[in-house]
């Protein structure tokens, strides 16, 4: 049986070993391997990283496409529950409703320290992205990141809050 070695002359340049190479062939030859390289598309990187399972804050914050925004894709009215940090309490149970019309009611308790409900309404505004509202009229930090039967709040800064006390700043979905 009769081989075409015709493709292998085809790359005979390529697979010559470099010290072979002609000053211009190796130039060539590394500005192909550089151009391959570069040509890498950060979007399959965001998708293999949301197929691994990771719920990345960085990537659900601003999405191009209008029809992902959790103000229109999500069902987001409704009650959140949760137990937030605190520096001089056990914790501040926090309830937040949103209503249509962008309406909101906010309680607060702070766990150990008293057995009063502190309770605030008003309206919230969503930023630029469509995934982060403001509660109007409540002091900082009043942002939440809206997620799917979640809320995560936000720093001073706007960003979510990580590592070991992450999970600490999520307010579930109750009703």
């Amino acid at each position: 049986m009769l081989l075409n070695t015709k493709p292998l002359l085809i790359f005979t340049n390529i697979l010559l070993p470099f010290e072979k190479l002609d000053e211009m062939k190796f130039l060539q030859l590394a500005l192909l391997m550089l151009f391959i390289s570069a040509c890498h598309s950060p979007e399959k990187q965001t998708e293999e990283k949301k197929q691994d399972g990771e719920d990345k804050f960085e990537e659900l914050s601003y999405n191009p496409d209008p029809a992902h925004y959790a103000r229109v894709s999500l069902d987001y009215w409704g009650q959140y529950t949760g137990i937030l940090p605190c520096a001089d309490c056990e914790g501040i149970r926090i309830s937040i409703t949103l209503s249509k019309g962008e309406q909101f009611e906010i309680e607060r308790q702070y766990i150990g320290k008293s057995e009063a409900i502190y309770t605030k309404s008003g309206t919230f505004q969503w930023d630029e992205t469509g995934n982060i509202i403001e509660l109007q009229g409540v002091e900082p930090p009043n942002k939440y990141f809206v997620s799917e039967n979640r809320l995560f709040h936000l720093d001073l800064e706007g960003q979510r809050i990580r590592g070991d006390l992450e999970e600490k700043y999520t307010l579930n979905k109750t009703e």
